[in-house]
């Protein structure tokens, strides 16, 4: 196999250099220099005959020779000849259901990582992993009539960056009563501090009558106003860095104080 590329490769050097017509010296042999380990080979067979489903996945193959989601879990970018099996995700144009074509990739991921943020942009969850694919040829039957094709893919995970991990308790906002049942005094206010430029999307998770996130630029100010209920809950902050996003937590802890 690396001899077969190898002598790809040095047809295509040949090319250039006796200054033959060819569109471009880069080259689809290129992404065989790329290829992990980890890339895996699939004959994917279309609906009608065998219906393979893309890993743990449940995108297939449909007779109308297009990549979809029969529970409608996943969306498919299609990055045409300009993808590879490492590629950083690309959330601009999402779809249920796109074209299958040989010497393309595409990427897939599960709709339930991907949040759509105020400012309307896409962010894939930090804990998430999402599949990089090649097709390679169809796989026909006697007829020409294509039953599948020829795929391989990379499943790659997301790297966070300088996000903090998904579900990562930011700050713990203390209160309570006292043994003569009287309140103590919340803790001061705390400032929690994001990579510059996030953007950033509060979830009260139901504690917006008693709880006050201010924004302010990469910081938030957490702090309980004067209406507190004797309980414990959590907020959410939604921290968008790029393509990817996170969330972490507000504790809101209720004590008694003997």
């Amino acid at each position: 196999m690396k001899n077969c590329r190898l002598h790809t490769a040095a047809m295509t050097a040949l090319f250039c250099l006796t200054g033959m017509t060819v569109t471009s010296c880069s080259s689809d042999d290129d992404m065989y220099y790329d290829m992990p380990d980890t890339v895996i080979a699939l004959n994917m067979m279309n609906e009608s005959n065998g219906d393979t489903k893309l890993g743990d996945s449940n995108v297939y193959i449909n007779n109308a020779d297009n990549f979809t989601s029969s529970s409608s879990s996943a969306v498919i970018a299609s990055l045409g000849r300009n993808g590879s099996y490492t590629a950083a995700p690309m959330l601009t144009q999402l779809a249920k259901e796109v074209a299958v074509a040989p010497g393309e990739f595409y990427q897939v991921f599960k709709d339930s990582d991907i949040k759509i943020f105020a400012s309307g942009k896409r962010a894939l969850s930090v804990n998430a992993s999402y599949y990089n694919m090649y097709v390679s040829d169809w796989i026909s039957d006697e007829s020409g009539k294509h039953t599948g094709a020829k795929v391989s893919y990379n499943i790659q995970a997301v790297s966070r960056g300088s996000l903090p991990e998904w579900n990562e308790i930011a700050c713990t906002l203390t209160h309570g009563i006292g043994p003569n049942t009287s309140w103590v005094s919340p803790e001061t206010p705390k400032e929690i501090t994001f990579p510059t430029g996030s953007e950033i999307n509060i979830d009260y998770n139901g504690w917006e009558s008693y709880v006050s996130l201010e924004v302010d630029g990469s910081t938030v100010t957490a702090q309980f106003t004067n209406n507190r209920p004797r309980q414990s809950g959590l907020a959410y902050i939604y921290v968008r860095d790029g393509n990817m996003y996170t969330r972490v937590i507000i504790e809101i802890k209720f004590v008694t104080h003997d």
